[in-house]
């Protein structure tokens, strides 16, 4: 009787999935416009394929990207996601913080959150001169940067969470890369949130000229992911390259 020789081999496997219910709404509404072929991509997926290249992806990476209204975080190993968490939690609590605390309107909280500088350590005495619906308003720069602190400490704590339950296998060796648009604009805000987090860390954005800003970093590595998907049809890219004058990768 011959020896039989056996081998295995084992394979981590990423699988991302997605409500029925939502799947069901946009195929009806993408029917409704004679849409005819609808592919779904993963924004997180497609931030970690675009966003940082191959060598990284090896080593480990960690993708937090901080939006308006919530945060994803994703560890990103090989070419896949091998684990991904998110929250509601983004810079619209920020502003949300600012009208709840001087019974502001939302807009004018916004003027107020885009002045917001946590790299200037306020004396006591120094204001924000804002545009409210009351006129020129001024704000404590002291009382507003603790304000702004306070909620960013809650976004460190979730996201301190989320990289706990990706479990040991993520080192603290294992950096992280910013993107998103949430807290973008606020001076100062991403470098707090990576000295909390204590972990190497750089932001990233789109290679593409005047898009390459954190908020745009969803939208165009979900571009570039349609337009790899649908290689062997040049519609996607040329329209890309009409419209951003050509995609590159990281």
């Amino acid at each position: 009787m011959d020896d039989v020789v056996t081998r295995s081999i084992t394979a981590s496997v990423s699988c991302i999935m997605c409500a029925r219910s939502f799947i069901d709404i946009f195929d009806r509404i993408f029917a409704v416009s004679r849409i005819k072929e609808v592919k779904y991509i993963s924004a997180p997926f497609a931030e970690a394929m675009y966003l940082t290249d191959k060598k990284e992806r090896d080593r480990g990476v960690i993708i937090c990207d901080i939006g308006y209204l919530t945060t994803s975080v994703a560890y990103v190993r090989g070419e896949g996601l091998a684990n991904m968490c998110s929250f509601s939690l983004g810079g619209a609590h920020i502003v949300a913080d600012y009208t709840m605390t001087y019974d502001i309107d939302f807009k004018s909280a916004e003027n107020l959150y885009n002045k917001v500088n946590l790299k200037i350590a306020p004396q006591g005495f120094e204001d924000y001169h804002v545009t409210t619906s009351r006129g020129i308003t001024k704000f404590s720069m002291n009382d507003v940067n603790n304000i702004t602190f306070d909620r960013l400490d809650v976004i460190v704590d979730y996201i301190k969470k989320c990289i706990a339950n990706f479990g040991d296998f993520v080192g603290q060796f294992v950096p992280i890369y910013f993107t998103g648009g949430g807290i973008a604009t606020c001076k100062g805000a991403i470098e707090y949130i990576a000295y909390n987090i204590n972990r190497k860390y750089d932001i990233r954005v789109p290679n593409v000229a005047r898009y390459n800003f954190p908020w745009f970093s969803s939208s165009i590595s979900s571009l570039d992911m349609a337009c790899n998907i649908e290689e062997n049809s040049s519609v996607m890219r040329k329209f890309a390259n009409k419209l951003f004058g050509g995609l590159k990768n990281g």
